[in-house]
């Protein structure tokens, strides 16, 4: 389904939104600005929509406190003022700074957090441009949903928000909506990233939010009960597929004992909580056969498994930071402190959350100087900061241009 002005139309008008398109955008660039406050008033409208529960039955199961939260005015305006008023408005020498939207921004959304695409989306309204949307394959509807009623208590809206389902294999449309935009914003795998440089037009502004990992790392071992219980509902909640979600808890230890004596009691707590974040079938499934091939090859003799039904701790001998079997299956290692930047080096660029025990200022700038771009406490993992930055940049910045006046 398309949403093109406002209304939602067949895949079939694909072609012919694409050239009423390019008749509009030159009207839309033409016409009196996108005002941050028409954005947060409607955002915030329908914040209190989704908070009465009038999309549940669109996506049941959803977050709705966490889209409650990106989405209310306080927030937005937060975020306004935090990534937009420190910009310079003179040079000092004559000239001044205007700060512009790009224009056009396309988002080729991930599909792994639900309201991903239409936040994207809310982000490029804020900085003032016009927003054009590539759904991804398992959206569901509430993308569509959420921003149609966005421009139901906005009208000016309908010009700022057009949504296309446009699979990735159909390079020609794919072109044509690139070749519309100043700006692509691309959330997803490494294979996704790729696929946009080497289309994209070499003129156009590219913004990558890329596949990214993240870790706990206990300088202490014995931390807390009520802090690791957090960090195992954390890993099964977000079932270990967002950029911030915990793929291996690291110990400040050299002792591999230490760290199956951890592994042990973490896969308790994972049990203890399981039954409330069920797996997929499918999933399942698929987890099963990577388990016993595991096994066939040998690997659990070196890297003991504490298992459950379906989650599991998996102990490793090797201080890696790498991709879980995910879906409440995690990986723990020994990591001493000293040892921390040269092990997280080789992640250099996928660097992105560190929860850490205990909060300490050295650990703190250790992981900082590593590159972690986000650290927090390992119970805090799950938690959305509002305003915050993104990957260690500021968006609503990236989605802006600076125009230097005389």
């Amino acid at each position: 389904m398309l949403l093109i002005q406002g209304e939602i139309q067949e895949n079939r008008q694909t072609e012919n939104a694409l050239r009423k398109l390019r008749r509009q955008i030159p009207r839309t660039l033409a016409a009196e600005p996108l005002t941050m406050e028409a954005v947060a008033n409607a955002a915030d409208r329908l914040a209190r929509d989704v908070l009465e529960g009038h999309l549940t039955p669109v996506a049941p199961g959803y977050d709705v406190m966490r889209i409650a939260r990106m989405f209310l005015r306080e927030n937005l305006e937060k975020r306004y003022r935090l990534e937009l008023s420190h910009l310079p408005r003179e040079n000092g020498q004559g000239a001044r700074f205007l700060r512009q939207p790009l224009g056009v921004l396309l988002h080729i959304a991930a599909g792994n957090m639900d309201v991903l695409p239409a936040y994207s989306v809310l982000e490029g309204l804020l900085a003032g441009n016009i927003n054009l949307l590539k759904l991804p394959s398992l959206d569901g509807g509430l993308s569509l949903s959420l921003l149609k009623r966005l421009i139901g208590y906005e009208e000016k809206l309908k010009d700022y928000i057009y949504v296309f389902d446009t699979p990735s294999a159909d390079t020609q449309k794919m072109r044509q909506l690139m070749g519309l935009a100043h700006g692509i914003a691309v959330w997803g795998s490494d294979a996704a990233v790729q696929a946009v440089r080497m289309t994209a037009p070499a003129n156009t502004k590219l913004i990558e939010w890329g596949h990214k990992l993240s870790f706990a790392y206990l300088r202490d071992p014995e931390a807390p009960e009520k802090e690791q219980r957090e960090l195992a509902r954390h890993i099964l909640t977000t079932r270990q597929l967002l950029c911030s979600s915990c793929q291996v808890i690291f110990l400040n230890t050299d002792d591999f004992e230490t760290v199956k004596t951890f592994g042990r009691r973490f896969a308790q707590l994972l049990r203890e909580q399981e039954e409330q974040y069920p797996v997929p079938k499918p999933v399942e499934g698929k987890l099963t056969i990577e388990r016993l091939t595991r096994q066939m090859e040998g690997f659990y003799k070196e890297n003991p498994c504490y298992r459950n039904r379906q989650s599991s701790v998996i102990c490793c001998a090797d201080s890696r930071l790498e991709l879980s079997p995910q879906f409440g299956n995690v990986y723990v290692k020994s990591l001493p402190e000293k040892q921390l930047i040269a092990a997280l080096w080789p992640q250099k660029g996928y660097l992105q959350t560190a929860g850490i025990y205990p909060k300490e200022e050295g650990l703190i700038r250790r992981l900082a100087a590593a590159g972690v771009t986000r650290i927090c406490g390992i119970e805090e993992m799950s938690e959305v900061s509002l305003p915050d930055s993104h990957d260690g940049r500021l968006p609503l910045m990236e989605y802006s241009r600076l125009v230097s006046c005389r």
